[in-house]
């Protein structure tokens, strides 16, 4: 902005001196010329002015908006109202935006009467009628969680990479991979599942997939994955992919949760070692 004032200043003024110096035989015509360059250079410097004092004000209105809505530890809570800054972002936080951690933190356990009111604090005040809502404890000379803190990124939905692990080439590979039906899930029924696993070896094969109920009673199940490949050998690495729904969203989903077996074979139908391993790879 300045820059243009600038330059459309001096772009009049060297307009005016070169008129000054042809005014020669017609002097009034100069003067007349000179002063509507003087006009039109004053109101540049008006409108400069003008310009300066709307970047002023509009700095002003991005400053008032930051001021009010600035969440430096994107907590969802403004740093204005944010008692505890600096909480991690996958944290749930109470009306103060304190974690559960961050809360406990702030009491303090010089006496014996703080050590009791660590023990019976409530975070996020949602047991009311419990004399020891059990959300703190005190160790050794702090007030600390005494329980898991509450995540806000759950698990709505987790993908897992099964990688096989054998030497030399194979024919036909299968996995099962175990998970607790109370935690995960995949809509419908045996081979329904198949929606949900993705072949990445990038061999076309023969391909199949399959849901099954290990235990039946619900609590355990299954899902297989097997290519058969008589035209191009199958190689070690990633195998499949399986896109899991999650039955308990505040739970975060580990690869402990999951087990993994193969059955590895060549084309003469031999039994190849092999090993089964999961990744959490998307969630």
């Amino acid at each position: 902005m300045r820059s243009w004032a600038a330059a459309m200043a001096f772009l009049l003024i060297w307009q005016g001196g070169a008129l000054a110096q042809t005014c020669g035989g017609e002097p009034d015509d100069c003067r007349l010329r000179l002063h509507q360059l003087e006009e039109q250079l004053a109101l540049c410097a008006t409108e400069r002015t003008d310009l300066a004092a709307q970047v002023v004000q509009l700095q002003g209105f991005h400053d008032a908006y930051l001021a009010e809505t600035w969440d430096s530890d994107l907590d969802g809570l403004p740093d204005r109202r944010d008692v505890c800054l600096g909480t991690r972002e996958d944290r749930s936080i109470d009306v103060n935006g304190c974690s559960l951690d961050q809360f406990c933190g702030r009491v303090p356990v010089a006496s014996t009467r703080d050590r009791r009111t660590c023990r019976t604090v409530d975070w996020n005040n949602d047991e009311p009628r419990k004399r020891h809502p059990h959300d703190c404890r005190v160790d050794e000379e702090r007030c600390v969680a005494a329980v898991a803190e509450p995540r806000t990124t759950g698990c709505t939905s987790v993908v897992l990479t099964v990688a096989t692990g054998f030497a030399g080439q194979a024919a036909g590979v299968t996995t099962w991979l175990s998970y607790p039906a109370d935690r995960f899930a995949i809509p419908g029924f045996g081979v329904a599942a198949l929606a949900r696993i993705s072949n990445l070896t990038g061999i076309a094969g023969l391909f199949n997939g399959a849901d099954v109920d290990l235990t039946g009673d619900g609590s355990e199940d299954a899902v297989s994955a097997s290519l058969i490949s008589l035209a191009q050998p199958i190689v070690a690495g990633p195998f499949v992919s399986i896109v899991f729904d999650c039955v308990a969203p505040g739970e975060e989903p580990m690869t402990s949760d999951f087990g993994c077996t193969s059955d590895v074979a060549d084309i003469a139908g031999r039994t190849l070692p092999s090993t089964c391993t999961v990744e959490i790879s998307a969630s």
